[in-house]
């Protein structure tokens, strides 16, 4: 899950760590900590050690810094600061892990908000238009009649914004309470409420609250879809990958999933030392029932996956969610390039695959066909029947060179076009003098000059390089 300054600085209150802070983004989304001010577009929140000063003159020893916003500490170390971000971080993924599996297991709203208080210790109550469905946590003592249950759509309207809606003292007869529509793809209504007798809401458990009523409405909609065990459109998008069988696709079934053909869309590859053919199932089966396209292929599994650019947000959060779906079964995912419209899937799904195999040969839990590309291209140039025919003939020239002298004159050329002419660099990577490096180019430059070649030429060049280097 992400994170926010404000829930931050109720983990350090709760610790009894003294700071000051000034926050003004209530809901800005943090991935993690680091000690590189760069990284702060990533989602990661800033450590800094140098002594500071605030508006009042007061020394800070270390501070944490999102974007505008900060929280001060007078005292403590900034080792400490990171180890207590750490802390809170763990202390929370382990909670959303332990809500997704029950979840899964199809977990009941009570059973449910017994986890949720592990995190959000208010009492709370899942709220339908029919009384008799409502569920209430076990520390829930206010009586709700029908009356007041009706009121509820006049003052809470569906929307997106992550704040819920504050309640007046006499419609639930206590100070403090707040209520948030949950977000679900049925006609009726569902509503979180939440009150506390002791004290305000602190402000990062507003976001808790946020973060909550989203749990229900995913466990709402793996409730009702359990039941569903193929995803309309499976059976064309099986057929799609077959290169002799193609298929446009109904116009109305992507309208009643909310998809156009002109959205974006990407293919994921799940694969697996592990899982028998059973798990593999169970497997489709789960991510069916979160409505994700999933179908069953020679490799492992295959995923559908439609997005819209505009809900950037959203589509992080869903590679979230799927990744750790796939880390707690040990499978190997990957992703393939995004791409538009549904007219060739083929050469995106042969990416997905070719990334989880990656994947499952490096040992790590997904890769994404964007972060690998040279090595993809490389692999694809090996397989381009008369290719070598187009390469450059002055490339040719410095591989006849090579195979006289072994100067390494075509890797010399390839790794200093490729890390932008930088003499520096290509001398590093190459681990030789720059003399040596200075030698070659001369050697190099005899046959064709560097800098005077125009960009079609150049291109000609590094793609003539590309199909070398795989080979």
């Amino acid at each position: 899950m992400n994170f926010t300054l404000w829930l931050f600085r109720d983990w350090f209150v709760k610790k009894e760590i003294s700071n000051s802070y000034k926050i003004t983004n209530t809901f800005a989304p943090i991935v993690s900590v680091g000690f590189d001010n760069s990284s702060m577009d990533s989602g990661i929140a800033c450590i800094s050690s140098h002594t500071v000063q605030n508006h009042s003159g007061d020394f800070y020893r270390c501070k944490l810094t999102y974007k505008n916003d900060e929280i001060l500490f007078p005292v403590t170390s900034q080792e400490s600061v990171y180890n207590l971000c750490l802390d809170m971080i763990t202390f929370y993924n382990d909670w959303e892990n332990s809500i997704h599996d029950q979840i899964i297991n199809g977990a009941s709203v009570p059973e449910l908000l017994h986890v949720f208080s592990q995190a959000f210790p208010h009492p709370m109550a899942v709220l339908y238009q029919n009384v008799d469905q409502n569920c209430y946590s076990s520390d829930w003592q206010l009586r709700l009649s029908k009356k007041t249950l009706d009121k509820i759509p006049g003052i809470v309207r569906p929307d997106t914004n992550k704040m819920p809606v504050f309640l007046p003292a006499d419609f639930f007869g206590v100070d403090n309470a707040i209520i948030k529509q949950i977000p679900t793809d049925h006609h009726s209504a569902v509503y979180l409420a939440a009150y506390d007798t002791g004290h305000n809401f602190k402000t990062g458990e507003l976001y808790l609250f946020h973060i909550i009523s989203e749990f229900i409405a995913q466990s709402i909609q793996f409730q009702r879809k359990q039941h569903q065990h193929i995803h309309p459109l499976a059976t064309w998008y099986q057929q799609q990958l077959d290169p002799d069988v193609q298929l446009p696709v109904n116009t109305q079934t992507l309208q009643n999933l909310g998809w156009k053909t002109t959205d974006s869309y990407q293919i994921l590859s799940i694969q697996t030392d592990h899982l028998t053919a059973d798990g593999l199932h169970q497997f489709q089966e789960l991510l069916t029932g979160y409505n994700y396209c999933c179908i069953s292929v020679p490799e492992g599994l295959s995923v559908l996956l439609h997005q819209e650019s505009r809900h950037s947000d959203e589509q992080s959060d869903r590679n979230s969610f799927l990744l750790k779906l796939c880390a707690r079964r040990n499978t190997y995912a990957g992703f393939s390039l995004s791409f538009q419209g549904l007219n060739s899937l083929l050469p995106y799904y042969q990416q997905s695959v070719q990334s989880a195999a990656l994947a499952k040969e490096k040992q790590q839990p997904y890769i994404f066909t964007q972060d690998h590309l040279a090595d993809f291209i490389h692999n694809a140039c090996s397989t381009i029947h008369d290719v070598r025919a187009c390469i450059h003939p002055d490339v040719s020239t410095l591989i006849k060179l090579d195979a006289e002298d072994r100067d390494e004159l075509i890797r010399t050329l390839y790794t200093y076009l490729f890390s932008g002419k930088s003499c520096i660099r290509t001398a590093e990577k190459l681990e030789i003098h720059r003399n040596t490096l200075r030698t070659r180019l001369a050697r190099i430059n005899a046959i064709f000059s560097l800098d005077t070649l125009d960009e079609m030429e150049l291109e000609h060049i590094m793609l003539s390089l590309l199909f070398i280097s795989s080979n």
